[in-house]
């Protein structure tokens, strides 16, 4: 099964095709290494939601605790331990 961040590292390189075949770690940094700006950043959000059928409450989608590819991981992983398809609490389908 692949990791968490082996998901992310495939969707970034899917999304970004500059960084194929890119080493792609927790420690790598969104805006200084990958150049995703805010509304980079923001669809590559909506592409992890889709992916992992998730969805990000507002309050953790705040810039200064999004900046490495480390902090993406911890987010996925927070959202996905509640253990709710998040998309049906919402009403909302794919």
């Amino acid at each position: 099964m692949m990791s968490i961040l082996n998901k992310i590292a495939v969707l970034l390189q899917a999304k970004l095709p500059s960084l194929s075949g890119a080493e792609i770690t927790e420690q790598t940094r969104l805006k200084e290494d990958l150049a995703l700006d805010s509304l980079r950043l923001v669809d590559f959000l909506i592409n992890l939601e889709e992916h992992f059928n998730i969805i990000f409450n507002e309050s953790d989608l705040e810039p200064s605790t999004l900046k490495s590819v480390g902090d993406l991981v911890a987010l996925v992983e927070r959202v996905i331990s509640k253990g709710v398809n998040c998309y049906e609490s919402v009403g909302r389908t794919e």
